[in-house]
């Protein structure tokens, strides 16, 4: 989890038959202390307004290979929620993106499932090493945080590099992250002609959340060039598909 605040807004809809109707929110309340301080006097007592967005249930889960040709294919065309609409964190905080990136979410009754398509019209900039597990904070990587108890204080991270190498940990808003905590999760990824493709399955048993049949949960989406030290994240979220 390569530096820079955590910041991203929405909220996120879904229903799944293990955890009855679950409400999971991503509303990006997820600051880094610096960024806390900095808006504590905001005039909106109320704070931001999020986005609703609702994550589809899927029949089958979707693998890799549905995503090697940079877009849905097989059993995840169409199924999947796309998001899009990055924006840049560093250098230049809220700037245009120079390389898109797409995240697809789904979910079946044991899953959360995240896909991203980081596109790079200059390969030779992807940098990424087949390290030890955690080890990648100098290499491109993309992941996402989740604050399943939505107390804005605790959240799990889960990030991979372009080579699938895995980083997880615990984030807390008074300490650095914890890298010992170490998740039960499966993964995913392939350097392509266009970029790069990373696959999150991420076991709902492998998270603690409140027993509370609504859930209301945090997340924050991130992407980071390593070489050119751009870091891009979501600031807002599309209008959410009528379909979902």
């Amino acid at each position: 989890m390569a530096g820079g605040g955590w910041l991203a807004a929405g909220v996120l809809h879904m229903e799944n038959k293990q955890l009855h109707t679950a409400t999971l929110a991503l509303l990006l309340l997820l600051a880094a202390p610096a960024y806390a301080k900095k808006n504590q006097s905001s005039p909106d007592s109320h704070g931001p307004a999020f986005a609703g967005l609702h994550i589809p249930h899927l029949d089958q889960s979707p693998g890799l290979s549905d995503f090697l040709g940079m877009q849905p294919s097989g059993i995840a065309a169409g199924k999947m929620l796309k998001i899009e609409g990055f924006q840049q964190r560093d250098p230049k905080d809220g700037a245009p993106i120079s390389q898109k990136t797409e995240v697809y979410l789904g979910y079946t009754d044991k899953n959360l499932y995240v896909v991203a398509l980081c596109f790079d019209t200059e390969l030779r900039n992807i940098r990424a090493r087949l390290s030890r597990r955690e080890a990648i904070d100098d290499d491109d990587q993309f992941g996402f945080v989740l604050d399943t108890f939505h107390d804005k204080k605790h959240a799990v991270f889960f990030y991979l590099n372009p080579l699938g190498v895995q980083q997880d940990g615990i984030w807390s808003e008074d300490t650095k992250p914890d890298y010992s905590y170490d998740m039960v999760w499966n993964s995913d990824a392939k350097l392509t002609s266009k970029g790069y493709v990373v696959w999150f399955e991420i076991p709902f048993k492998s998270l603690r959340f409140s027993p509370q049949e609504n859930q209301s949960w945090g997340i924050f989406l991130s992407a980071t060039f390593a070489v050119t030290m751009r870091a891009l994240f979501i600031r807002t979220f599309p209008a959410m598909p009528k379909a979902f």
